[in-house]
């Protein structure tokens, strides 16, 4: 059992990194963070079928809202019912691995039952070892999901959240050799937005919104020493609309790359480190929407000072689709090219006892409206504790506060949400 978690957690990593967009592959750090450290009394033991295992789990909870539709006025609070099941199914094998995961996520408002959601994903992955050092990892992923209320796109005049649904897809090649490495990724991610009714009466028509987006990217990598690497990683990507214009918007196809340096250093257990710099890039095929161009950053750092406590940082920035309008240095409503997002998160996790581990999270985002004036301020903060009552049963309690904030008074909001659940595993 013991080695059939730590295949399932070097799957998950090399998934993230075959899943990549746009932004750099990070190195795989070798620090487990708290919450994922092997607990042999209190981790679920699945069931075995054949060379798989199968593990069932179901959350049930309660969330208290006060700002269910993120505005700054008249502001409406509601509790909601969730209830989140999960199946998957991993490979025990010893090299390849293969894992199948379908999971919901279903929200039921007391007071506000148009704002229910229920959002489902059926997941995908795998790791093939062609010879030592030398592996494909790929994975598909098809979602319906809703739009948060706090969303840039989340426009306050629609009746009910809005609806999408995506589908991913990844491949990587990777060749790691004594001193040399070679990553060659790819993925496609494809958006299609549903109508959505207006408060009032009328149809929000979405179809403007649906998408595809392509990625290719090569990293190379040279090892300095034992726990030293440095790299240069290039990516180039393309995005097509099916038809952006169809309610008198901008043409939105483009495309962009990006090329960076950067630098690995992993310390086996206790700290890794991983930051780049360099040029990112974003063209639009309308003279109407404003070109990226700029220098760029990014990184991720783990630290784990004892074997109870864990610290997680992260930088990252990249464009962000968008079809919104806003307000330029005129004064005229134009439409926003894009959100270049840079974004910090730092999460901390104690283990105060075997069975309770303690949690703060806290963020910050820099969302610039291409082309505008408009530069949102996005302020996030967590508490949470979880309890570990048994193989099959979880206590969690969770405090999350969240702020956005500008200079033109658009989309701004404050929200307080207080969670209690209980998750049931086998």
């Amino acid at each position: 059992m013991k080695s059939f978690k730590y295949t399932l957690c070097g799957m998950l990593a090399s998934t993230v990194l075959a899943g990549a967009i746009s932004a750099p592959a990070f190195a795989e750090s070798s620090v487990v963070q708290v919450s994922k450290k092997p607990r042999q009394d209190y981790d679920a033991l699945g069931l075995s079928v054949g060379s798989f295992y199968l593990m069932p789990s179901a959350v049930g909870g309660v969330t208290i809202d006060d700002n269910i539709y993120a505005t700054d006025t008249g502001k409406v609070d509601d509790t909601i019912f969730n209830v989140k099941p999960e199946v998957g199914l991993y490979s025990n094998w010893n090299n390849n691995s293969f894992a199948v995961i379908a999971s919901a996520d279903l929200g039921y408002y007391d007071q506000n039952s148009r704002e229910d959601y229920e959002d489902y994903t059926l997941t995908s992955y795998g790791t093939l070892e062609v010879m030592e050092g030398t592996y494909f990892d790929a994975g598909v992923d098809y979602s319906k999901l809703h739009e948060d209320r706090g969303s840039p796109d989340s426009l306050g005049a629609v009746a009910d959240p809005t609806e999408y649904n995506m589908f991913k897809a990844n491949v990587a090649f990777t060749r790691d050799l004594s001193l040399l490495s070679m990553k060659l990724f790819a993925d496609y991610t494809r958006r299609n937005f549903k109508d959505a009714d207006l408060v009032g009466g009328g149809i929000n028509n979405n179809d403007d919104r649906d998408r595809k987006r392509y990625n290719v990217g090569l990293r190379l990598g040279y090892e300095i020493g034992d726990s030293t690497e440095a790299y240069v990683l290039g990516s180039r990507n393309k995005v097509e609309y099916d038809n952006s214009q169809e309610d008198g918007g901008p043409l939105r196809d483009g495309n962009g790359y990006r090329l960076v340096v950067g630098g690995v250093l992993d310390i086996t257990g206790t700290t890794s480190i991983d930051v780049y710099a360099g040029y990112l890039n974003h063209d639009y095929d309308s003279s109407v929407l404003k070109d990226v161009g700029k220098f760029t950053y990014g990184a991720a750092i783990e630290w784990s000072p004892t074997e109870l406590t864990s610290m997680k940082l992260g930088v990252s920035q990249d464009v962000v689709e968008t079809s919104v309008s806003d307000e330029n240095a005129l004064g005229a409503f134009v439409p926003v090219a894009g959100i270049l997002n840079t974004g910090v998160d730092f999460t901390i996790e104690h283990e105060l006892m075997e069975n309770l581990i303690l949690s703060g999270i806290a963020s910050y985002a820099r969302q610039e409206f291409i082309g505008t004036v408009r530069e949102d301020d996005v302020l996030g903060f967590g508490l949470a504790g979880e309890y570990l009552i048994n193989r099959n049963l979880r206590l969690k309690l969770r405090y999350d506060y969240s702020d956005k904030s500008n200079e033109v008074g658009r989309g701004e909001f404050s929200r307080n949400k207080i969670m209690a659940s209980l998750k049931l595993q086998w």
